[in-house]
């Protein structure tokens, strides 16, 4: 798939863990045991369609790799697995 819609990026990621912030732009903030942690990435207000190359600058920003953040974005990646994930590369404290 080469764009994937924002509303899709949004809903999947609030599933997974992320508070939504509004200001200049929409910034999803990963939260974990209910504190913010620096794992952040954000949506353009406007932006309808998701280009791949966006889709892996996004996955960058949560140190994902683009298949991990499409299956984040596919719901095949839990938010239980996500945090795993995060925890097992030292991103996060278990």
């Amino acid at each position: 798939m080469t764009t994937r819609k924002s509303g899709r990026i949004e809903k999947a990621l609030t599933k997974k863990g992320f508070s939504k912030e509004q200001s200049h732009h929409t910034y999803f903030i990963f939260f974990h045991n209910g504190k913010k942690t620096g794992l952040y990435t954000y949506l353009s207000h406007g932006k309808k369609e998701i280009s791949k190359t966006l889709r892996s600058k996004m996955a960058d920003q949560l140190h994902l790799s683009p298949s991990d953040f499409d299956e984040v974005i596919d719901c095949t990646k839990s938010k239980e697995d996500l945090t795993r994930q995060y925890e097992e590369h030292g991103l996060l404290e278990p």
